[in-house]
This record gives structure tokens, C-alpha cells and sequence, in this order.
């Protein structure tokens, strides 16, 4: 065979395998800042650390998502990011979250006590593998939980309700 021939066949069989090879980045929450105070409630600017330990670059082009703090549903997230994991690397990823102001009272009251609000993030990723080939996976699987410092909510809620918790 020719090179060529090899070449083909070679990108052909990659591209027949890579979706079935493709690894489910680890996600970890690395910081949660208060982006701003608006009339929807606390805007806030969550940083998840996005381990891609795959051999290959990953880009995610939409996430689409529930968000669930200590039992309480945010609205759901829409959002594209555009962002490209590169290969066995961590990447520092921006979410953006709101949390409505009618649900930071109940929120903070049944907390206290806890130094960490409980969430889950469940929704679906429209993802691309290798910059090259641009495989391509739409509705890819989120069913993420951990937690956020109760403080960051806290500091954010003293300005609409002074003297809160």
C-alpha cells in the first residue's frame, strides 16, 4: 500500500474509534466568586478545574444544565463556552450561576451549621475530539456534585438582607 493509502486508513480507524476512547473529564470545584448583585438574585462566577485525561484535545461547545444546591433548583444554564481541554491537561473552566434572591433566605436557613453548601450539576455537553479530525458528540452526560463555601453565599447575601446568617 501507499502511503496515502495508509494515511486513509489510519485517520479512518481513529475516527471509527475515537468517540468510543473518549474519557469523561473529572471536574473539581476550584473557586466560587460573587460576579455581582442584580434583580434576578447573586450572580456568581463558579471556576471548575477540568482534568482532560484523554491523549487528545476536547472541546465543549454547549452545556446545558441543571444546578441543584442543597435541594434547591437554580435556573437552568445555558451556556457556550467554546473552550478547548487540551490533552492530559487541567483547564480552568468559567461558570456563570444565579441564584435567586427569593431562594438565598431558605437556602442560608436550612445550612446553618454547615460550612459547605451541597450541589449537583446533571444536564448534557455538546463536546468535540482533536482539533484535527473534529469528532464530533452532542447531548454527552453531566451528573456532577460537590460543594461551595456557605461564606460565598453569605457575604453576597449581607448586601440585600443585612443581617442575614
Amino acid at each position: 500500500m501507499t502511503r496515502p493509502t495508509l494515511a486513509v486508513l489510519g485517520l479512518t480507524a481513529l475516527l471509527a474509534t475515537a468517540p468510543a476512547c473518549v474519557h469523561k473529564p473529572t471536574l473539581e470545584l476550584h473557586s466560587a466568586q460573587i460576579n455581582g448583585i442584580g434583580l434576578a438574585g447573586v450572580a456568581m462566577n463558579v471556576v471548575v478545574k477540568v482534568n482532560n485525561t484523554n491523549s487528545f484535545d476536547v472541546q465543549v461547545r454547549d452545556v446545558n444544565v441543571q444546578v441543584v444546591v442543597a435541594g434547591y433548583a437554580l435556573a437552568p444554564i445555558q451556556y457556550s463556552p467554546n473552550r478547548w481541554l487540551g490533552a492530559d491537561q487541567t483547564t480552568m473552566v468559567d461558570v456563570p450561576v444565579v441564584i435567586p434572591w427569593a431562594t438565598v433566605p431558605a437556602l442560608l436557613t436550612q445550612t446553618i451549621g454547615s460550612e459547605k453548601l451541597k450541589y449537583r450539576v446533571k444536564g448534557t455537553a455538546d463536546v468535540t475530539a482533536t482539533r484535527l479530525l473534529q469528532v464530533q458528540r452532542n447531548n454527552y452526560g453531566i451528573d456532577e456534585e460537590g460543594e461551595i463555601p456557605r461564606a460565598t453565599v453569605v457575604a453576597a447575601a449581607r448586601v440585600k438582607f443585612p443581617g442575614i446568617y
